[in-house]
């Protein structure tokens, strides 16, 4: 496949070649070769241009682009080049790569410019130049997307963004989307790799910093992770993102304090992160203020209303302030928004369980159950349900079924030594006891099993 995707070697056939596993074919580069042919055969081919000149020719490549495929101005940013010519629908990534194809084959100037979560064109003009928006065909100044897209003057210093970039430097943001790519099809490795490939090339890409520690948070790796959102933020203090996946990482080792911080930085940034809002609450419902954690909620669902997490927290909140009624109400609409949500059934079945409502409360945790099957709590929460139902056998068989996916909770080996006895098994009560006495030496045992 790649022998066939080598056809010619402009930039974007080069980034075709490098995407042959994840589906790019010669197709793909037939048709990146008929929008040159048809550039080659319209636009004029100069030694130099005049600035009048140069627009003429970026609004020519823009035209032949716009009469092939319409623009995508983010509704999904995700697509590689391959996908952007399957579909027609092109982002900004995809449409630069076709300028830089189209400019190499023909000699034009131009180069690629690395902007927050963007790209775009820039031609150069000698001492000059101009900013090409390729999704809009306009000129742009430098300001405007310092303003637009709220860059620090530490990101600027540092060559984060609005540096010209080398054709090798704009081939890594290729090479970081294919890493993306693989980390959204659950290869955090294969992302991994390919971050780190285009870090190696251009160590001043904040997104890709970013990207790779989120990979490395999935894989279960914090101080990597964090390492990673370090870098990103040293090179842009006004990444929101990183500011939010670093407090995530930080919330994940128990760094509650500066999980909140971050997760401030991150609101600050981004007021409108209905996520950030969430998380933070969840830092301070640990912290034990519910308040502020209510607070979070409801801003995240004011920002949201379709947010069933921040729904199914602010539950967990009023429901450990006494405020079951309220909590209620939240599992309720969690419910409502994701039926599959299996924390929010959990929750709920806890909350029936508490006004005594067993039946209810059973029925949430079989949903919770079949949503995720290997959540211990739940089983051992159904167990008691079915013990204080006066069903001690199916109380068994859920707290063995907890036991089995966590062997180590004192709590369930104790809750079943307590249904064994009821059933007159002594000796599996003792062994449970006696287990469960192992696991939390605190634990008091009923008086008939007491040395």
């Amino acid at each position: 496949m790649a022998t066939e995707l080598l056809l010619q070697q402009t930039i974007g056939h080069e980034i075709l070649v490098m995407e042959a596993e994840l589906g790019a074919k010669g197709s793909h580069t037939q048709t990146l070769d008929a929008l040159i042919t048809e550039a080659e055969a319209t636009l004029p081919v100069k030694d130099s241009y005049t600035r009048e000149e140069a627009l003429s020719v970026l609004a020519g490549i823009g035209n032949i682009i716009k009469g092939f495929g319409s623009p995508n101005n983010g509704d999904n940013d995700d697509y590689l080049f391959h996908q952007g010519l399957d579909s027609r629908v092109l982002d900004y990534d995809n449409r630069s790569w076709i300028y830089l194809s189209i400019a190499e084959s023909l000699g034009l100037p131009l180069a690629a410019v690395n902007a927050p979560e963007h790209v775009f064109i820039r031609f150069i003009l000698g001492e000059d130049k101009i900013n090409w928006e390729t999704t809009s065909m306009t000129e742009l100044s430098d300001r405007y997307y310092i303003n637009w897209l709220k860059i620090s003057s530490e990101a600027v210093d540092n060559g984060v963004y609005l540096r010209t970039l080398t054709r090798d430097e704009a081939k890594s943001i290729a090479v970081s989307n294919i890493g993306h790519a693989w980390h959204k099809k659950g290869e955090p490795d294969k992302a991994i790799k390919d971050y780190s490939q285009a870090i190696n090339i251009d160590p001043n890409s904040a997104r890709t910093y970013n990207n790779r520690g989120t990979a490395w948070a999935e894989k279960g790796e914090p101080d990597k992770a964090i390492e990673d959102f370090d870098d990103a933020i040293s090179l842009d203090p006004n990444n929101a993102s990183a500011h939010y996946n670093r407090g995530n990482a930080w919330h994940k080792k128990g760094e509650l304090a500066r999980a909140i911080e971050d997760f401030d930085d991150a609101i600050r940034l981004d007021p409108n992160n209905a996520s950030a809002h969430n998380n933070r609450g969840n830092a301070w419902a640990e912290k034990g203020n519910l308040t502020k954690a209510i607070k979070d909620y409801s801003q995240a669902i004011n920002i949201d209303p379709n947010l069933a997490a921040a729904y199914d927290n602010r539950g967990n909140a009023w429901a450990e302030k006494g405020e079951p009624d309220k909590a209620m109400e939240d599992y309720d609409h969690a419910i409502s928004l994701d039926p599959n949500n299996a924390s929010a059934h959990y929750n709920r079945g806890i909350a029936w369980h508490t006004k005594g409502e067993l039946a209810k409360a059973i029925e949430d945790y079989d949903h919770a159950i079949r949503l995720n099957p290997n959540n211990a709590d739940t089983h051992n929460n159904r167990g008691i349900a079915w013990h204080t139902k006066g069903e001690p056998d199916k109380a068994i068989k859920d707290y063995s079924q907890a036991i089995n996916i966590d062997p180590n909770n004192a709590d369930t080996h104790y809750n079943r030594g307590i249904a064994w006895a009821e059933k007159g098994n002594r000796e599996n009560a003792v062994a449970d006891f006696l287990r469960a006495r192992r696991l939390n030496p605190l634990l008091s045992l009923p008086e008939a099993f007491r040395e």
